[in-house]
């Protein structure tokens, strides 16, 4: 309840307010994210009923690949823009503070993965381990639709389309 208080009292909570903040910012650019995916998704030849994993998996790796396409620019900050990471690293910071963050902090530096390269714009690396985002952390992130996910990687925050297995976007030393 104290983060909440602090985050609010900084604007960074929103609590519901349509504003133009930093939030509206995120889910303003994840929508278009969204929007996006599913004009070049209708493109592809539709799964029959009762599809086999191989052709799901098949057409997955063909939307990442449209999506690759449509976004060539590998350059972070489409969703994370300054001030999008400034609120984030701000309400990170705070949530990952004292007592309090000790062990969701330990929890996201032992929990993911390490040494991988992940970029924005591009799949995920296969077979690649996904870490969990401690429900504490999650709870001041800015929600996202259910197929978009927070995730670490190192000390790096991402955004990840579940559905297509593509990194949005990469927000750098998330984690302080």
């Amino acid at each position: 309840m104290r983060v909440a208080c602090v985050l609010l009292a900084l604007g960074l909570l929103g609590c519901g307010r349509d504003d133009d903040g930093p939030r509206a910012e995120l889910a303003d650019r994840v929508r278009d994210y969204v929007a996006l995916r599913s004009r070049l998704e209708v493109e592809l030849p539709p799964l029959t009923a009762g599809a086999e994993a191989q052709a799901i998996e098949k057409r997955r790796a063909a939307l990442a690949e449209k999506l690759v396409a449509a976004s060539p620019d590998t350059s972070a900050g489409t969703v994370f823009t300054p001030r999008v990471a400034a609120a984030v690293r701000t309400e990170l910071r705070t949530v990952l503070a004292g007592e309090d963050g000790k062990n969701a902090r330990g929890a996201i530096l032992d929990e993911n993965p390490q040494g991988i390269r992940v970029e924005p714009h591009r799949p995920y690396p296969e077979g690649a381990p996904l870490s969990r985002v401690p429900a504490t952390v999650l709870a001041v992130l800015p929600p996202v639709p259910d197929d978009v996910e927070y995730r670490f990687v190192g000390r790096d925050l991402i955004l990840r389309d579940a559905h297509a297995n593509v990194v949005i976007d990469v927000l750098p030393e998330a984690v302080p």
